[in-house]
């Protein structure tokens, strides 16, 4: 079932954001004579940076609607203070990094704003700038923060190795690998044939069998949201579906908290702020069975979050389905060439994207902050050590339900 003119409104195959077309930048080498800011809400942040962002922001979770919504809401819920770093050169901006300070134990440690709901960190850049960002330029800015803002350390989470062909400024150089990868590939146009490269023969026999099951069941449809009161249903089906995932499988569900909804109903558009996120539904029968939370960001269709629903559909994969039509739409549309299904190695996602290795980094400042270092790099390699034992993240999925009584 190809995506049709019925399902998918044309009128929405159209990217809104304007062309990214800094002007050049001359900077001195090494960064000897770069200026820190220090903007200590969003509200601060002047006009000229704000264009700076909108322009060179490269994925949605450094953008100003994100980082705001989820400052405001679940980020201030866990105590979470934004500390926007912002670095200049004789006036030009070069690079906005959002960060947050929290207080634990006695212990400031500074991290990448919204990391805990964000896929991954890249930072804002002025692509002519990269090369002065040099290790030492790095690490003079980080210091220098740190010790303005008064933390013990810095920790860098899920950073990509590489940005723009050129090795990220913000992987430091005793970082350690993520416990999770993101899967990420540029798309072709031709989507039969990339659905053919990409599944084996048995694999979209299957597939293409789940989507006749669920069109017999009743009035399969693929709908984006375009009004408020889609984009209220989509997001209640996508809450309400998560919550009962989390009560039967022990799974955590990150959206389960009031601050954490309200960060999505923002990006949404029903909290008053304007929509910077699709909601995404596959539904038979007029009742909702699967969504797809996503961001079309810089000609990338970023898919941030999904949910199933436990019915009887649920043997015939809806969010499979979905994801297949999604993709469709994808290597369609004349604006998007690139695919992001975010963190985490769901087996669905190496079927049609590639891992894409994170970096965890972090800097100590303070004898405190070496010791509180040495404490989070053993808990990142125990996570990663669990990640990659089938065997050991198999006991843990089952603890998971255990303790949540299924």
């Amino acid at each position: 079932m190809q995506p049709s003119p019925s399902i998918i409104d044309p009128k929405l195959d159209k990217d809104t954001r304007p062309p990214f077309s800094p002007a050049k930048t001359t900077v001195p080498s090494g960064l000897q004579n770069f200026e820190l800011i220090v903007f200590p809400s969003f509200n601060d942040v002047p006009h000229g940076w704000q264009q700076f962002i909108v322009a060179s922001s490269r994925n949605p979770y450094q953008s100003l609607e994100w980082t705001t919504a989820w400052s405001e809401t679940a980020g201030a819920s866990r105590g979470m203070v934004p500390v926007l770093a912002a670095v200049a050169c004789a006036g030009k901006p070069l690079a906005f990094l959002p960060f947050s300070l929290k207080s634990r134990l006695g212990i400031k440690e500074l991290s990448c704003l919204g990391h805990e709901d964000g896929n991954h960190y890249q930072g804002i850049w002025d692509e002519d700038a990269l090369p002065a960002f040099d290790r030492q330029a790095v690490l003079d800015i980080l210091s220098r923060l740190a010790k303005e803002v008064r933390a013990d350390l810095i920790s860098l989470q899920n950073v990509p190795d590489v940005l723009l062909g050129r090795p990220h400024p913000l992987v430091l150089e005793r970082s350690t690998v993520s416990p999770n990868p993101v899967f990420a590939r540029d798309l072709p146009t031709d989507f039969e044939q990339f659905f053919k490269e990409t599944h084996t023969k048995s694999a979209r026999k299957n597939l293409l069998r789940k989507e006749r099951h669920l069109a017999a069941s009743g009035d399969l449809k693929i709908i984006k949201a375009s009004s408020l009161e889609d984009m209220d249903a989509g997001l209640a089906a996508f809450l309400d579906q998560r919550a009962i995932r989390a009560r039967e499988t022990g799974i955590p569900n990150a959206f389960g908290t009031a601050p954490s909804q309200r960060f999505l109903g923002q990006l949404a558009g029903l909290e008053g702020a304007p929509r910077s996120m699709d909601i995404w539904w596959l539904e038979t029968n007029g009742v909702i069975r699967a969504t797809y939370l996503c961001h079309e960001h810089r000609g990338c269709l970023y898919a941030y979050s999904n949910s199933v629903a436990h019915d009887e559909t649920l043997p015939h994969s809806p969010g499979l389905v979905l994801l297949k039509q999604l993709v469709a739409y994808a290597c369609a549309s004349k604006h998007l060439h690139r695919l992001d299904l975010g963190l985490g190695q769901e087996r669905y996602k190496a079927g049609w994207a590639e891992p894409v290795t994170l970096k965890n980094s972090v800097l100590p400042i303070t004898l405190r902050g070496q010791a509180w270092a040495w404490i989070e790099l053993q808990k990142i390699r125990l996570k990663a050590s669990i990640r990659s034992s089938a065997v050991l993240w198999l006991m843990i999925r089952r603890l998971r339900k255990w303790r949540n009584g299924s």
